[in-house]
């Protein structure tokens, strides 16, 4: 039994021994790997690696940037156009307002034109009496005709007076003066010649 025992023991150390031989045979075997031939195998596997990581890295990088550079340009070329549709609208602008100047002058100068023609047969009477609110137009035309034909000892009508109106605000105790224009001028240089035989009446004529 002792005689098996110191054998079993004895082969136990030999399987240890052969063990620890395979690992060092691996261990040189490894050591062998990465310090000689095979190390530049290995290097050139990792920077082949590498390489093909950076490729697919900056062939990613590129599209993107190319997806970004195409929506870039597209932007451009949008705004490019906007400010090009601006620039029209201004100067259709520009020129609408031209317009708009041009026939506002010749509005005005056809209503100085108007005002002019219509002073021509004018006169402004001041002090007639029988100042009323609301006085109708009507109403001061036949007061002006009956009281030109007594004063001035010239028959006017009412048919001779195209629009007679009192001028301002009414307030009592006032007689707001009156604008009358004829329907021909020479009915105005004929009361204009007479208008000095009013003097003394607190009636005024003059010219408008």
């Amino acid at each position: 039994m002792a005689d098996y025992l110191k054998g079993k023991q004895t082969e136990d150390k030999s399987d240890s021994i052969s063990i620890e031989k395979h690992l060092e045979d691996i261990n040189a075997k490894l050591s062998n790997v990465l310090t000689k031939s095979d190390t530049s195998i290995l290097k050139n596997l990792i920077k082949d690696t590498l390489e093909e990581v950076k490729d697919k890295f900056l062939g990613s990088l590129i599209k993107r940037l190319e997806i970004l550079e195409g929506n870039l340009f597209d932007q451009t070329k949008e705004i490019e156009t906007l400010q090009k549709l601006v620039k029209t609208k201004n100067n259709e602008i520009d020129i609408l307002k031209q317009k708009l100047d041009d026939a506002n002058l010749k509005h005005a100068e056809q209503l100085n034109d108007l005002e002019q023609y219509g002073r021509r047969n004018s006169i402004r009477i001041a002090g007639l009496p029988s100042d009323s609110e609301n006085q109708p137009s009507a109403a001061v035309a036949d007061e002006m005709a009956s009281l030109l034909t007594k004063k001035l000892g010239m028959p006017i009508a009412t048919t001779d007076i195209d629009v007679a109106h009192r001028l301002g605000k009414f307030a009592k105790n006032k007689s707001r003066p009156v604008i009358v224009k004829f329907l021909r001028r020479q009915t105005k240089i004929e009361i204009m010649k007479r208008a000095q035989m009013l003097k003394g009446s607190r009636l005024f004529i003059t010219k408008t």
